[in-house]
């Protein structure tokens, strides 16, 4: 691909996080870390949005989040011949 001008940046959403991570037998998943890092309406309820599933906006100042988005991102450049990514 690089030979014909076209270049590998894959997207990731670091913004919302799957709800339903936890039945896909994930061992870090939305239960037990991500909701503690959702984004909550002025009435404190979670910030859930509905597409194919349901996905929680994440605070961006959630460390975890931050983490775990840090952690994909060193282990694409280390694992794939990406050219950048594209959030």
């Amino acid at each position: 691909m690089r030979d014909a001008d076209i270049y590998v940046i894959p997207y990731i959403n670091a913004v919302s996080w799957g709800t339903l991570d936890t039945e896909a037998g994930y061992e870090v998943n939305y239960e037990n870390t991500g909701k503690y890092g959702v984004a909550l309406y002025p009435d404190g309820t979670p910030y859930i949005v509905q597409y194919t599933h349901p996905l929680a906006v994440m605070c961006p100042s959630f460390m975890t989040w931050r983490n775990i988005m840090k952690d994909l991102v060193r282990e694409i450049e280390a694992t794939l011949p990406v050219d950048g990514i594209y959030f």
